[in-house]
């Protein structure tokens, strides 16, 4: 499947045949004529109760004591869930930065959905403060358990954008965590430093030491940390 490939203008919302060639189309919702002051009124056309998961799932505190993100939170199945169901996208905020400016320790929940190589711009999608249920997946490293989801790179069948989902790729019972790959790269030596950490993370207290043994629990972003599978 190709995914994340140049959006064309001829690929970007096919129009039906007839549609007149002066008017955009789309299957958005655009907010780009709107101050920005006043995009908080987005939320108040949005109804959350109306989203539906495949799955369930649930967020508790990780009591293993060998598992390296002990005492702090994972990602649980609340039903026994099937190899290959997709569960959720990863979501957050939307970070755009290009050349220099791209740093990848400005947050430990980055997940790379876009890089513009030529131009060196990245898109990125940050749940460092705000995000869903995939914000709380861990690495499988040194839990003793092998991966049983995955970060998933699609198309959004209704609107059209590009995502990552959360998709499993093992059998996963019910009261099992969820665990996925960040890749290599995310536990790469890096700076102390890692910035906009959020206050309710509270083994990011404990010290640089403590910080890095549980960067198995945060998110990465495809250059340092999660990576996206296409399979």
């Amino acid at each position: 499947m190709a995914v994340f490939s140049e959006v064309t203008d001829g690929s970007w919302f096919k129009p039906p045949n007839g549609w007149p060639a002066e008017l955009q189309y789309t299957h958005l919702l655009l907010w780009d004529d709107v101050p920005p002051e006043l995009h908080f009124f987005r939320h108040k056309i949005s109804d959350p109760s109306a989203v539906r998961r495949r799955r369930r799932t649930t967020i508790k505190r990780v009591t293993l004591r060998k598992h390296p993100c002990c005492g702090s939170y994972g990602l649980y199945a609340g039903e026994d869930i099937p190899k290959g169901e997709e569960l959720f996208d990863y979501t957050g905020h939307v970070r755009v930065v290009a050349g220099e400016e791209h740093d990848t320790n400005s947050s430990s929940y980055l997940l790379n959905l876009f890089t513009h190589e030529d131009s060196q711009t990245y898109i990125d999608v940050d749940a460092n403060l705000a995000g869903n249920e995939a914000r709380f997946l861990n690495d499988y490293h040194g839990t003793g358990s092998p991966p049983n989801a995955q970060f998933w790179p699609h198309f959004d069948p209704n609107s059209g954008e590009k995502r990552i989902a959360v998709k499993t790729i093992a059998d996963v019972p019910c009261g099992a965590e969820l665990l996925v790959d960040y890749g290599g790269r995310y536990f790469e030596r890096d700076s102390d430093d890692d910035s906009q950490m959020h206050s309710s993370d509270e083994e990011f207290s404990l010290g640089s030491s403590a910080k890095k043994k549980a960067r198995g629990r945060a998110g990465g972003r495809s250059g340092r940390g999660r990576q996206a599978k296409d399979d």
